[in-house]
């Protein structure tokens, strides 16, 4: 955050307040602090072993010296009167922070900041909040989200006021909570490093009066809080959130010991878009592979689904092609482009009478387009749109004189790919000269950030299908509608939603893509791995269950025996249905 501060052409860092204060808890023994504390001793443990066990690199939380980045910034060391919860700045301090005449103060290393002080800078105090404040308020970040079931932590950016948490927002973002805490809390702060220089440039892009409009506009309705306010975890709840973790682990290693997670395709022909989803058949296949993102193309009266080919051997994506009728009858599917580096997402569209395809190349830095030579399988690289870019998913649109380029960029290395959604335009989709849009990112939340397929026209307006990663990368689909779409503005907000609940083997919804009758997405559905994991597990489970009984339960043992056997027969009857050949259900 400081280096993007001191880097940018439109602010600067004026002074370094520092809190002198002393903390008499300090000075206490190390074994006095633990007596203290001890009600709160287990969620101290678990953060330092967890950030032992599981690294993350880069590591938000690791200790930096920024004395170099700060050479020539005057440093003032301020005493605040403190209480239980606030510190206030006040006297000379005070004045003295005055006579330096700034515009922003970013809260940092201060416990609650109250009274004068939060009305000395000319824009305000601006703090973090690693919580959604609308459903959090309180300490400390990331747990009670995933002590509750939530599937995201939000991120708030506000000037402070004298009330808890509620202060005005600035900026509001969301990040997927994962297994780990400390992975969740990783990514999440690794992002929000870039919130105030963001706000810090559209304060200078917009002018003081137009920026506060907007934050006024975006504040106007009162938002109630009625959760309590949180406090750091006594040990009873450390132990329950412990457990969770522990039996989540557990589930998570049990299904990926047992099933192969595979993408399959589902496709419906119909006038129009095919919104309902049981309706669709599925398309599976083989065994060794996945195939995903599928982009349709309609030529000559011939139907042809690009997609993802990923090769479990090969760990790495390859981009083919296969063509279906409107009987279902697949041709066969057939590789038209392989890269040292992983491919997917064969984004498709034509221009000027010609076949162009953008795939995603984020293991390349790049994003890259490709001219079709002889259709449907020769494609010849002819430059990259963008380098030196952490980018997924790049979509392309033509609206309104201008080519949008939509796609997912990872900012700071350590942030999540799924989380945020830039814009970028051009006259021409064949151009070197994509400039960013001055909202970037226009959309900051993995509900519904991450691109999902083409957008598309649907009674005059236009709709731009996004993913949902909160619950797990791809989970849901989400239909956005775009109302407005500029070089200084970008608005949209969600019409629908599709989650995966018409069928007990699908676990996600990921893309959508229609073109002329047929619509096409793709889904995880769960396979076993081998006949042998399921036997394995079942006779496993079945030796132990009546080895710990002893010879004078008879009865007991035949009914396990029994029930034992009814599972084995099950396992088989999903092998059945899962071995059949590739094509069409």
């Amino acid at each position: 955050m400081l280096e993007k501060i001191q880097q940018s052409e439109h602010a600067e860092i004026t002074l370094v307040v520092m809190n002198g204060s002393f903390n008499p808890s300090e000075s206490q023994p190390y074994f006095g602090r633990i007596l203290k504390n001890w009600q709160k001793l287990l969620y101290k443990t678990y953060i330092e072993v967890e950030s032992r066990l599981f690294k993350n690199k880069p590591n938000a939380f690791e200790s930096k010296y920024i004395g170099p980045l700060l050479s020539g910034v005057p440093r003032l060391s301020v005493n605040p009167r403190q209480t239980q919860f606030s510190d206030y700045i006040e006297g000379n301090d005070l004045d003295s922070i005055r006579n330096h005449d700034l515009d922003v103060i970013v809260r940092l290393g201060f416990r609650i900041l109250r009274g004068e002080i939060l009305k000395t800078p000319r824009y305000g105090i601006w703090s973090y909040h690693h919580s959604d404040n609308m459903e959090i308020r309180g300490w400390p970040p990331g747990f009670w989200e995933k002590q509750e079931g939530k599937s995201v932590i939000g991120t708030v950016l506000q000037i402070l006021t004298e009330e808890l948490d509620n202060g005005v927002v600035l900026y509001r973002s969301f990040t997927a909570t994962h297994q780990l805490l400390s992975r969740s809390l990783n990514q999440c702060y690794w992002k929000s490093a870039s919130f105030v220089p963001r706000m810090l440039k559209e304060l200078h892009f917009l002018g003081e009066e137009h920026f506060f409009a907007k934050v006024h506009h975006d504040n106007k309705s009162p938002t109630f809080y009625s959760n309590r306010f949180y406090t750091a975890p006594n040990n009873f709840q450390v132990v329950k959130f412990i457990w969770i973790q522990f039996a989540g682990f557990v589930k998570h290693k049990l299904v990926r010991f047992l099933f192969l997670e595979q993408w399959v395709l589902w496709y419906r022909f119909q006038d129009g878009l095919a919104t309902t989803l049981p309706q669709y058949k599925k398309i599976v296949p083989p065994k060794g592979l996945f195939w995903a993102d599928p982009f349709v193309v309609y030529k000559e009266g011939k139907y042809y689904i690009y997609l993802e080919e990923f090769e479990y051997s090969r760990k790495k994506g390859r981009l083919s092609v296969m063509s279906i009728n409107e009987n279902g009858e697949l041709g066969d599917v057939k590789p038209v482009l392989d890269k040292p580096y992983h491919l997917s997402y064969p984004f498709v569209f034509e221009f000027e009478g010609e076949q162009y395809m953008v795939p995603e190349t984020e293991q390349n830095r790049t994003i890259e387009l490709y001219k079709c030579q002889e259709f449907p399988h020769k494609w010849e690289f002819q430059k990259n749109l963008l380098e030196d870019i952490n980018a997924v998913d790049a979509t392309l649109f033509q609206y309104d004189g201008k080519w949008w380029l939509f796609a997912n960029v990872v900012e700071n290395k350590g942030g999540s790919d799924w989380d945020e959604l830039f814009l970028y335009y051009a006259d021409s989709p064949l151009s070197s000269n994509w400039i960013s849009h001055p909202r970037n990112p226009v959309v900051s939340d993995v509900r519904r950030a991450r691109p999902a397929g083409k957008l598309f026209m649907h009674n005059g307006e236009i709709f731009r299908p996004s993913q949902d990663c909160s619950v797990r990368y791809g989970y849901g689909l989400n239909i956005n509608q775009v109302e407005v779409l500029n070089e200084r503005e970008y608005k949209e907000h969600l019409t629908t939603s599709a989650k995966p609940n018409w069928d007990k083997s699908v676990s996600t919804v990921h893309t959508l893509n229609h073109e002329n009758k047929l619509t096409v997405i793709d889904s995880i559905c769960y396979r076993p791995k081998s006949s042998w994991y399921v036997l394995a597990f079942v006779l496993a489970v079945s030796i132990f269950t009546l080895a710990t009984y002893p010879p004078v339960h008879e009865h007991w043992q035949r009914v396990l025996l029994r029930t034992s056997m009814v599972l084995l027969t099950l396992s088989l009857l999903a092998l059945l249905k899962f071995r059949r050949p590739h094509g069409n259900s």
